[in-house]
Parts: C-alpha cells; sequence; structure tokens
C-alpha cells in the first residue's frame, strides 16, 4: 500500500533532507533479505507486548507507526512479525531514497502489511488537518 500526503508541511533543513538523499540510512543491501532478517530490540512484540501492554494485546489487528523510519530496519522487522496478521505497519521518513531502499526490502520479502509516507512533516502537529490522524488509533510509535 502506498500513500503520499503531499498536504503536509514540511519542516526540516534542506541540508538534511540532501543528505538523506545522497546516503540513506543506514546503509543496506536489500538483497540480503534474502538470507537474514535484522532483529531490532525494541521492536520484538513479546518484548513490545510485555513492557508496553502487560501482555494483553495479540496484534492481530494493531496499527504501528515508524517515524524516521530510514532505510527500514524496524518496518522490515515488526512487518515480518506481523505477517499473518490483519496489523499494518506505517513507515514515515523524509527521504525518498532511504524509503526505496525499504520499499526494496519488503518487496524481497513479500511482505504487503506497510503503508508508505514521504513526509517531513511533524507527527506532533494537532489538528485534524494532519492527515496522519486517519491512521489513529496506533498502537505503538517507533521514533
Amino acid at each position: 500500500m502506498y500513500l503520499e500526503w503531499s498536504l503536509l508541511k514540511n519542516n526540516y533543513l534542506l541540508e538534511v533532507k540532501e543528505q538523506y538523499e545522497d546516503y540513506p540510512y543506514p546503509e543496506r543491501d536489500p538483497e540480503a533479505e534474502k538470507y537474514r532478517l535484522l532483529s531490532t530490540q525494541m521492536d520484538d512484540l513479546e518484548k513490545l507486548n510485555h513492557y508496553g501492554f502487560a501482555g494483553s494485546q495479540t496484534f492481530q489487528q494493531a496499527q504501528l507507526l515508524v517515524a524516521g523510519c530510514g532505510t527500514g530496519d524496524a518496518v522490515i522487522f515488526l512487518a515480518e512479525q506481523l505477517r499473518e496478521t490483519k496489523s499494518t505497519v506505517t513507515a514515515l521518513d523524509m527521504s525518498a531514497a532511504s524509503l526505496a531502499v525499504a520499499k526494496q526490502r519488503a518487496k524481497i520479502r513479500w511482505l504487503e502489511n506497510i503503508i508508505w509516507i514521504q513526509s517531513g512533516s511533524s507527527l506532533f502537529h494537532v489538528g485534524r488537518s494532519n492527515p496522519l490522524c486517519s491512521l489513529c488509533p496506533l498502537w505503538f510509535i517507533d521514533l
């Protein structure tokens, strides 16, 4: 699923965006997805359930947001764990180059439970005019 919201106001330095366009971060080879899954410690659903939800969640229809997802380590790990559920992971990043790497990694893994958003908008802009509000309620936000 691919979404682009051009309504969001950007709030970053142009130099920072250019750096991430020139050097997607962290550097990843999408082909490596064929033989390994990078696990991100804080995105392990068992730990997240234990510490964040006192063991009460099954994550069968959860919505998770990874803000500043870069080349996708957390997004891929979360989406892989949620593969057999109705849950979605939303990947948000200002860098088209970083998102392109993340999308390629997801494609290699046949992950279809990811919503991709390229935007430099603040997540914390309050108000109904923020299109990210349509993702609510979010169960977990990874910054």
